[in-house]
């Protein structure tokens, strides 16, 4: 409104009537101060995230909402099961036959090349059983306990006890199949003696777990709780080595067919 007795125009704003000829309007204009910052002056800064990867999201969004700032993708579905085709051959198993014994628990079993079956339980007896029949064919019986580990090879059975005594057969078949006690590892009189002088490096401290043959070198190999694999020759029943092989408890062993422990 302009007013001849009004001061110098020193105020931000300054309202003006107009007038068109169609329309009976008003409509008010707006004046720019010349002391006041026009706003396309003004400087904008782009936003400042610390995420890079959340920072391009934004920009690329045609969406400026904080709720559509992260893209969500959705979770990967899972893999599809294998289907076998029906030319590949499919291989069923089925139980042939089961026996039981008050023996306790089967804590080792071991299998001949002549087809017998051998097997230690809590008890102080070896079964022996005959295939494809699994009929009972023999028994080896010994004062010690707990035959927890077996090892067969040709007509040698290796059996390892509660005591940590490994027991030697020889097997023989003159019309009936037998078994004749042959030694202990360790042998006693060297255990005794070796234990008196202080210097038993032969024993395991801890029990056997495994044992494995390697016929080509004649060597028995014992794996123990003790974390120890001892190593056996076969021909005088002597430990001739003693390997410090983890550094936990040892319970499976095995030697391949090159020899590889």
């Amino acid at each position: 409104m302009d007013d001849s007795n009004s001061p110098d125009p020193t105020a931000s704003f300054a309202f003006r009537s107009t007038t068109t000829t169609t329309t009976p309007q008003s409509n008010f204009l707006r004046s720019h101060s010349t002391k006041e910052t026009p706003f396309s002056n003004f400087i904008h800064s782009p936003p400042r995230l610390s995420c890079p990867t959340l920072s391009r999201s934004l920009q690329n969004s045609p969406i400026s909402s904080p709720l559509h700032h992260r893209q969500f993708s959705p979770p990967p579905s899972p893999p599809s099961p294998t289907k076998l085709s029906d030319s590949e051959p499919q291989t069923t198993y089925h139980c042939a036959s089961s026996v039981l014994r008050n023996d306790g628990q089967i804590l080792s079993i071991a299998l001949s090349s002549n087809g017998l079956v051998y097997t230690g339980s809590d008890s102080n007896l070896v079964r022996v059983w005959k295939l494809p029949e699994f009929t009972e064919c023999g028994q080896l019986r010994t004062k010690a306990c707990r035959v927890v580990a077996l090892e067969v090879s040709n007509d040698t059975v290796y059996a390892a006890y509660g005591d940590g005594k490994i027991r030697v057969w020889r097997r023989t078949w003159d019309k009936v199949l037998k078994h004749v006690r042959l030694a202990t590892i360790p042998k006693t009189l060297g255990y005794v003696r070796s234990y008196i002088a202080g210097k038993d490096k032969t024993m395991h401290k801890g029990l056997i777990t495994a044992m494995a043959i390697n016929t080509a070198e004649d060597i028995l190999y014992t794996a123990s709780l003790d974390k120890t694999v001892k190593v056996w020759r076969i021909s005088d029943l002597k430990c001739i080595e003693t390997i410090k092989a983890h550094t936990e408890p040892i319970n499976a062993i095995i030697v391949a067919d090159d020899g590889v422990l």
